[in-house]
């Protein structure tokens, strides 16, 4: 599958050695990425502008210039689903998370801790392009979903309602479909159960606190006692998956 991934560094040795270990590391993926280098983030923008669509992006955060954080608000404004992996030889801030990294390459890894991120990163990476998706009839056509897309989903007398982000904007919607809270778990183990209810995707929770989770776009929604094991457990896996 193809994709496009750019690496932007001012140091060009470092530069270099990323290009290096990630084309290695490639070898393992069903991947046939585009690679773009770049040593500022000046540069990459103006690439992203003239229309280069990134699916991954991994920054150095000390850039000159644009640094990696602006480049990353820059990039995220136009296109929310791109993954952003930040490099640096600095321990992360705060900050950096308000543009939600996918994770953080610390340049003092030792190599082999080096390439196991990398790895990771690229795993993450091929899931996201071949995501499972979910076939919705309304009784007049078909439409596929990503499952990575749908935020939850809201049981309802006649159905359901899915909750879809759109990748690019950010922007919620709602979907609505007559298969019911049941029969759309029982297909979608990505979708876990926290309540009667409501279904929800583990990739959107950012917190989840005994029997509360709070989501991506700030929802909050209860977790019942009889799913709260659930809802953890999917929760701290995922935590995993990522780091």
């Amino acid at each position: 599958m193809t994709c496009n991934l750019a690496i932007c560094d001012d140091e060009p040795v470092i530069l270099s050695e990323l290009e290096r270990r990630v084309k290695k590391a490639l070898s393992g993926f069903n991947l046939q990425p585009s690679i773009y280098t770049y040593t500022s983030g000046e540069d990459l923008i103006t690439d992203f502008e003239n229309g280069v669509d990134f699916d991954l992006v991994i920054l150095d955060l000390s850039l000159k210039g644009i640094d990696g954080l602006e480049t990353a608000k820059k990039l995220k404004e136009k296109n929310k689903s791109i993954m952003i992996v930040f490099c640096s030889g600095y321990d992360p801030y705060p900050e950096l998370f308000k543009v939600h990294p996918y994770s953080f390459l610390y340049k003092g890894f030792s190599e082999e801790k080096m390439n196991r991120e990398i790895v990771d990163i690229l795993q993450e990476l091929e899931t996201s392009r071949k995501d499972g998706q979910f076939v919705l009839f309304d009784g007049k056509e078909a439409k596929n979903i990503f499952i990575r897309d749908i935020v939850c989903v809201e049981g309802t007398k006649r159905g359901s309602t899915l909750l879809v982000t759109d990748k690019k904007t950010g922007e919620e919607s709602r979907v609505l479909t007559k298969e019911s809270l049941e029969e759309i778990w029982n297909q979608y183990p990505e979708l876990i159960r926290i309540h009667k209810s409501y279904l929800v995707n583990a990739h959107h929770i950012v917190s989840n606190k005994m029997n509360k989770v709070l989501l991506h776009d700030g929802k909050v929604l209860s977790v019942s006692r009889s799913y709260r094991n659930e809802a953890t457990k999917a929760f701290f896996d995922n935590i995993i998956k990522k780091h």
